[in-house]
Parts: structure tokens; C-alpha cells; sequence
């Protein structure tokens, strides 16, 4: 089974998230985070949340904004033991589609 993530600093997750879903629909396991808004939720328990998600049956693949910035590095060091987790820093929306 494959789950995705969406990660980014403000609100460019959603953004993506808006045009994934009209171009794909909704069937998809793709979990959105926008990080460091005023008001919303902490980085680290989202991220713990979406890995309390994997199993060693799941194949998760993680999209983040920039290659090493904090969003990148904070899933880095969560899932540095994980065999079936791959993280592609730097996307776009072609790289996601």
C-alpha cells in the first residue's frame, strides 16, 4: 500500500492539495501539512501522527518544499530507521503528479 505526504513551511501544501484533487480526485492516500502557521497545528505531532500510520506493508513517500530546510529535516530525522520511507525534497507539482 502506498501513502503520500505533502509537507511544506505555510500554506503550499494545501495550495497543492487544491490542484492534486482537481487533477486526480480524492482517491488517493495523500495527507497535506502546512507547517508553521499562526495557529496551527506543531510540525512534530503531525509528523508523529502520520507515522503512526505506517506499517511494514506501506510504502510511504514524503514531498517536501525545500531540500533542507526544517521541514525536510524534521522528517529526516523521524524516519532515518525507516526502510520503506523515501523522502523527494525540492518538489513541484509535476514531480508530485
Amino acid at each position: 500500500m502506498f501513502k503520500f505526504v505533502v509537507a511544506s513551511h505555510g500554506d503550499l501544501a494545501h495550495g497543492y492539495q487544491s490542484t492534486l484533487e482537481m487533477f486526480l480526485g480524492t482517491g488517493y492516500d495523500i495527507t497535506y501539512i502546512s507547517a508553521y502557521l499562526p495557529d496551527g497545528p506543531d510540525l512534530e505531532e503531525q509528523i508523529d501522527q502520520v507515522l503512526e500510520t505506517v506499517t511494514e506493508e506501506t510504502q510511504l513517500i514524503i514531498f517536501t518544499d525545500l531540500f533542507g530546510g526544517s521541514v525536510n529535516q524534521k522528517f529526516i530525522e523521524h524516519t532515518k530507521d525507516m526502510e520503506n520511507v523515501f523522502i523527494v525534497a525540492g518538489v513541484n507539482l509535476p514531480t508530485i503528479l
